[in-house]
């Protein structure tokens, strides 16, 4: 709209796009090689047999395939997924990861999915319309992989599943039931005691310097062999410089305030984030950020959502600190976090300073910072204009 003059009636200026041809609309026969996964875990421990099972049944399949990888809470279902999919890549396209915590997560995922192979169609048509979009496509459609991790309900899967008729499905839930008529099963248990080690030595990165086998077999024990408790735990005594011995006696100093029905996970986890962000302390703004972020999606997290925080140095320098002690896991521009590590931050303990109720109730709004939605669209944030727009 413009004005001349005084008194001057308004002159408007329409900008009309023209209608695309009905081919645009339809998702190609042939995409381009798409593949959407996230960060893998390195070095991959273990899990021989697992990912045995998943080539057998994927391999040698008919038809739609689905397996369901199902286990507590951190034991590393969403690692061996994504390890498991990265490797066998090649074999399939699209090759798509959705985090399908809720049906809008799987909603969502799909529509992301219909943008990856026809990005025109992100600005024309409704999320509803590109979830739709790619159903159909994907069911007219064979040799292609959906990854659908942190299913928490069968039912909004198994909808799906019914119109797909070929294609292969990786499911991670913590549900062992309610899966039994989609296919295969696969239960994971936390590592055993060796490839627990195996992960403190390869993260500590030089096993003559990480004190005794005895105290590295005590420490893994003592945070029930969990890989992201392990890798922690790792990541600070090599930053530290102090043997595993040395971070137990740390931790006896930190004694779980966890409920009695919490996990062992989290009673595990809040032993070590205790440990970790008393060392982080001469960053106080690393500890901001990682409570900020555990109200966030665990993944997909940009950068540039944490510029409010602080300056680009003190950004810069928090996001690099809370890396080194595997905190968070850094790619490129984005984070992300494990989801039973959000668990405990997001959680109040009047005898953690780190978690008390007064310092975790501003989180919740933000603590400053503009909250993403909690699924960052992964091809808006390939655009600024989009994610501008979001």
């Amino acid at each position: 709209m413009a004005f001349t003059g005084d008194h001057a009636a308004p002159r408007f200026a329409v900008r009309v796009t023209p209608p695309l041809p009905a081919e645009a609309y339809e998702l190609p026969e042939r995409p381009a090689r798409t593949v959407n996964l996230p960060e893998r875990v390195r070095p991959f421990v273990g899990r021989e047999r697992e990912l045995a099972a998943l080539d057998a049944t994927f391999t040698n399949g008919e038809g739609a395939v689905v397996r369901t990888v199902h286990g507590l809470g951190a034991v590393g279902w969403s690692a061996l997924a994504a390890h498991w999919a990265a490797e066998r890549a090649d074999a399939y396209n699209p090759v798509w990861w959705i985090t399908a915590e809720t049906e809008a997560d799987l909603d969502t995922g799909l529509a992301d999915l219909t943008v990856a192979l026809q990005p025109a169609l992100g600005d024309l048509l409704s999320r509803k319309a590109l979830r739709d979009l790619a159903v159909r496509w994907l069911s007219t459609h064979e040799r292609w992989l959906l990854v659908l991790d942190n299913v928490s309900d069968p039912a909004p899967v198994k909808a799906l599943l019914g119109r797909v008729p070929g294609g292969r499905f990786l499911i991670t839930t913590r549900q062992a039931a309610g899966w039994e008529e989609a296919g295969e099963t696969v239960p994971l248990d936390v590592p055993d005691l060796p490839e627990a080690v195996e992960i403190f030595e390869s993260v500590h990165g030089d096993p003559a310097d990480s004190g005794s086998a005895a105290e590295t077999d005590a420490l893994c024990r003592e945070l029930g062999c969990l890989p992201p408790a392990v890798r922690q735990a790792a990541a600070y005594c090599r930053e530290a410089g102090i043997t595993p011995g040395r971070y137990r006696e740390q931790l006896a100093s930190h004694p779980a305030q966890y409920p009695t029905q919490a996990s062992e996970g989290g009673r595990a986890l809040a032993k070590v984030w205790r440990v970790t962000l008393d060392r982080l302390a001469g960053t106080p703004l690393a500890g901001e950020i990682f409570r900020v972020i555990a109200w966030w999606a665990s993944d997909g997290i940009h950068r540039s959502y944490l510029e409010p925080l602080g300056s680009p140095p003190e950004v810069t320098e928090a996001i690099r600190r809370l890396a080194a002690y595997s905190m968070i896991t850094l790619r490129g521009d984005e984070i992300s976090v494990h989801r039973l590590v959000q668990a405990v931050a997001r959680t109040a303990d009047p005898a953690d300073p780190h978690r008390r109720p007064e310092a975790l109730a501003p989180r919740k709004r933000g603590g400053g910072a503009e909250r993403p939605s909690q699924r960052q669209d992964v091809v808006a944030e390939r655009d600024p204009e989009k994610r501008e727009r979001r």
